[in-house]
């Protein structure tokens, strides 16, 4: 009996030592909320732009990622540097993965590319050759017949009112998309994010640039930690981050 009794004792310390040590170490993190599409799915920091709507979508990837060497197509033509600009009051894009930013529009099922971008007033205002040079990579044009935009579409008409819209007719395949963000939303803005978070994704599939096919998707999201700066115990990866037992 006399054995028993201890070894119930033993386990109790047990227990009260892991939750004290648990409580230590998480007072080394820092609690956050992850979400699928943002740390698994989002690979590029273009633009979509859906006709009617004003609002701009984050992009899985590039459509022009079906080109070998599309990240870097503009080095030798003596581009400078640049950081992708953001629209408007919308703070959440995607990472940098390329040498530039595209902006895209689907409009009548159709994929168009419609801006090429490099944060640049010289560039982007006055230089044009990027989108001869753009032409000659993709083997289409941009056709300037679309310049004509409905009213109302303001934030469109700003992107591709000069340019025209090249048809994306390269791209087979599926693009995931989600609005982006806006950090000007009024009420409470970490709750704002959060909502953000959990709102679905859409599969989209083109074929031959064409939409033929959408599909809402839940996002999964969940609580994790992150360690403190200066602390160790770090565990995990980018889904889900706990501190170390």
């Amino acid at each position: 009996m006399y054995g028993v009794k201890k070894e119930i004792l033993s386990i109790i310390t047990l227990l009260l030592t892991m939750q004290l040590f648990s409580q230590q170490s998480k007072r080394d993190t820092i609690p956050i909320w992850e979400d699928y599409f943002r740390y698994k799915i989002l690979k590029s920091n273009d633009i979509l732009f859906i006709d009617g709507d004003s609002d701009p979508y984050l992009v899985s990837r590039s459509p022009l990622s079906s080109f070998k060497g599309y990240k870097k197509i503009y080095k030798k033509h003596n581009f400078p540097e640049y950081m992708p600009r953001y629209f408007e009051d919308r703070t959440s894009t995607g990472p940098y993965d390329k040498e530039f930013q595209c902006v895209w529009l689907i409009r009548d099922k159709q994929l168009y590319l419609t801006r090429i971008l490099f944060d640049n007033v010289e560039i982007d205002q006055g230089r044009k050759d990027q989108y001869a040079i753009m032409e000659q990579f993709t083997g289409e044009k941009f056709d300037t017949r679309y310049n004509d935009i409905s009213e109302g579409d303001t934030i469109i008409a700003k992107v591709n009112e000069r340019y025209g819209l090249m048809p994306v007719t390269w791209f087979s395949d599926t693009l995931y998309v989600k609005k982006s963000h806006n950090y000007n939303e009024p009420g409470d803005q970490e709750k704002n994010v959060l909502d953000w978070r959990r709102r679905n994704y859409t599969q989209m599939i083109f074929k031959s640039g064409k939409l033929v096919k959408t599909k809402s998707t839940p996002n999964l999201v969940e609580k994790g930690y992150i360690v403190k700066p200066g602390k160790s115990g770090y565990s995990g990866d980018m889904q889900k981050r706990t501190p170390k037992p």
